[in-house]
């Protein structure tokens, strides 16, 4: 069992920094937060007033349209849409998809999809869990800040939160569910090894 923990917690964390090898994003990564201000939700967007315009028109009088679907408004949509996209589970375990964010996000593989299981499990547990508290306020606060503006790559900051309570979660499970945790482990190795050989033959092509 020990040996298990010890390829399961690899083939879990090892996904997202590959992913960004694979696609050479990693390089970009530091490029983009020194260009985070110029992408953010409040900078000037040269089509941010034909959407407004568009949307106004399908009010039934000009008060509405402008009351409605004003610059604060669209500001406080896109911040919306980029939040509720950083805290939905679609995009660290599958990718978006079906939903793929088309042209400013390239939807990688961030985790295997089964260890969604042991991230769950992690924050059911989170009282058992020193930093637990802290590490997800301090989640939801840099969740916020990315927001703000375009998150793509950008949100490999938030790797070592979801890793400690992925990884907490993979301890915990198996000293308190040992048979939940040897299944979820077989079926986590049966999934990734496909992937993992995929990415070793794209690395070397």
């Amino acid at each position: 069992m020990k040996y298990l923990l010890i390829v399961v917690t690899f083939l879990t964390l090892a996904q997202w920094p590959l992913s960004l090898h694979q696609t050479n994003s990693y390089k970009d990564i530091i490029n983009d937060a020194g260009n985070y201000r110029h992408s953010s939700i409040i900078a000037p967007d040269d089509q941010a007033p034909l959407i407004i315009n568009t949307k106004r028109s399908l009010y039934s009088s000009d008060f509405l349209g402008r009351f409605f679907n004003n610059k604060a408004s669209f500001i406080w949509g896109r911040f919306k849409a980029n939040l509720f996209a950083l805290i939905d589970p679609n995009n660290y375990f599958f990718g978006f998809h079906p939903r793929e964010i088309i042209r400013e996000n390239l939807n990688i593989d961030k985790f295997p999809f089964i260890s969604l299981i042991f991230l769950l499990y992690g924050l059911f547990r989170i009282d058992q869990l020193k930093w637990g508290k802290k590490l997800l306020g301090l989640f939801f606060i840099s969740v916020a800040i990315l927001s703000l503006g375009r998150f793509d790559k950008v949100d490999f900051v938030l790797y070592p939160i979801l890793a400690y309570f992925i990884v907490s979660g993979i301890v915990l499970l198996k000293r308190e569910k040992p048979r939940a945790f040897l299944i979820s482990s077989l079926f986590l190795i049966i999934f990734s090894i496909p992937q993992y050989l995929r990415a070793f033959v794209n690395l070397h092509s």
